[in-house]
């Protein structure tokens, strides 16, 4: 979200959270204790509504893949209640569908 233009902590400043529905993670390759690892994080599904963000996790030392994962979320105003970020903050909505 940061990359795109629209820190997370500005969206609860403005009185949205956006908690975890889901979680899935596969483990393709062991990492140590003080091992170094390379995350990447990609908006893969946005909608205004629900958000997926996929993740790959690789050994900084030789650029493995270690493990791939997935979180779902959805966006809750301060009564905790759903809200369509289209309608709700059209800004935020438009910043998370530019792919860059």
């Amino acid at each position: 979200m940061d990359d795109r233009g629209y820190a997370y902590a500005r969206l609860e400043h403005e009185g949205i959270i956006s908690p975890v529905l889901t979680v899935q993670c596969e483990y393709r390759k062991m990492m140590h204790y003080g091992d170094t690892a390379r995350i990447e994080v990609e908006i893969e599904k946005f909608n205004g509504i629900k958000m997926i963000v996929s993740y790959k996790v690789y050994l900084e030392s030789t650029g493995e893949l270690c493990t791939v994962g997935q979180t779902s979320h959805c966006f809750l105003n301060a009564d905790h209640k759903p809200v369509s970020m289209k309608k709700s903050n059209p800004e935020f909505y438009s910043k998370m569908l530019d792919k860059r």
